[in-house]
């Protein structure tokens, strides 16, 4: 088990951007079918480090950023992208913050949970 390269936390749920991304694209189909591109993009900027040699246990590809520090980056990258609705569902779906003392703390602050 290695660390994240954003936090520096060990990564405990090996599951990698790309493979999160692809179920955040799922639900952007429905939401806004015209930021699956951006998104894309998105993920590929914070899949660069590759540094450590961990393991998403879904595709096996090597990774090195948490599930936790993915999320985070998409919800601020979506914050002016969607509506409060929208982003409530973000969070709901696919947050990672499972003490709930980061973005999903923040999220309850801007009344989106």
């Amino acid at each position: 088990m290695q660390e994240c390269v954003l936090c520096e936390e060990y990564i405990t749920n090996p599951l990698c951007p790309e493979c999160i991304g692809a179920q955040i694209k799922t639900w952007l189909l429905e939401a806004k079918p015209e930021l699956i591109d951006l998104l894309d993009l998105e993920t590929s900027k914070l899949s660069q480090h590759l540094f450590n040699k961990n393991f998403c246990i879904s595709c096996k590809k090597d990774m090195d950023v948490c599930s936790y520090c993915y999320t985070e980056h998409v919800l601020e990258w979506l914050e002016d992208k969607l509506s409060k609705e929208l982003l409530s569902d973000f969070v709901k779906f696919f947050h990672y913050d499972f003490h709930r003392k980061g973005y999903f703390e923040k999220a309850r602050v801007k009344g989106l949970i």
